[in-house]
């Protein structure tokens, strides 16, 4: 994922969250104590959902990502990107 995408697309705040969680700045989770008091809520790696959750970026880093698949082939082809993107009826 490094070498073939993060680092050719400069994407420098996009990597997979370690096991500790995503580097700083990042959101945290809180839950509610009873009578409007919220504290931390406990670390929850993504990966216990059984999805790709784990990896993370900033906005810029999306943008980045959008325009280069969207408006080049530096990522896949064209035949790729055509079938990554059609419905399917399975």
């Amino acid at each position: 994922l490094r070498t073939e995408i993060l680092e050719p697309l400069a994407l420098g705040s996009t990597g997979v969250e370690p096991a500790l969680g995503a580097p700083a700045p990042s959101a945290k989770g809180y839950r509610h104590s009873g009578k409007n008091r919220w504290i931390a809520g406990l670390p929850i790696h993504p990966s216990i959902l059984f999805c790709s959750g784990d990896l993370y970026s900033d906005v810029a880093d999306l943008d980045q990502w959008t325009e280069t698949f969207w408006m080049s082939y530096r990522l896949v082809g064209h035949a790729t990107r055509e079938l990554m993107t059609t419905p399917s009826a399975g």
